[in-house]
């Protein structure tokens, strides 16, 4: 499972609505799955403008999730991700610290025969500072790829 994996993220409501149709997305499997999670999705859906902006000049951030595995066989691993919390630092004049909470029952399949790979990561919470952004709706970020080879 390990190389660097090229293909397309989308995001959608955990329960309803796709927000987003197949964005690029580079995902690198090394011990852990590091992630680059564009925040441009989740800040078209927050209604909050001042919040929606800062999501949006951030851009994408980096997610870093562990795994492990819960079934294999000859071509597929099924596998558990554990993604790290992320935190966009603020202070000092700057925004308030922003940390997205990810969902740790969240997970995929690896393909071994044809070097795919297919994941959700979902963003159950916003913190702004603080506080907790309740208007939050968990989303789902859905991706697929392969590995270049």
């Amino acid at each position: 499972m390990k190389g660097i994996y090229y293909g397309d993220m989308r995001v959608s409501y955990y329960h309803g609505d796709r927000i987003s149709e197949g964005e690029e997305c580079k995902v690198v499997s090394k011990d852990s799955l590091i992630i680059n999670m564009d925040l441009k999705p989740m800040a078209s859906v927050i209604s909050d403008e001042d919040i929606s902006s800062r999501l949006f000049d951030i851009g994408v951030v980096r997610v870093k999730a562990g795994y492990y595995f819960y079934q294999m066989d000859d071509t597929m691993f099924h596998f558990v991700l554990l993604p790290d919390d992320v935190i966009v630092s603020g202070g000092y004049g700057a925004p308030s610290p922003i940390r997205i909470v990810f969902d740790q029952s969240f997970g995929g399949n690896a393909y071994s025969v044809s070097n795919d790979i297919m994941f959700n990561l979902s963003p159950k919470e916003l913190w702004i500072g603080e506080e907790k952004y309740e208007p939050f709706k968990q989303l789902v970020y859905h991706y697929e790829g392969a590995m270049d080879n």
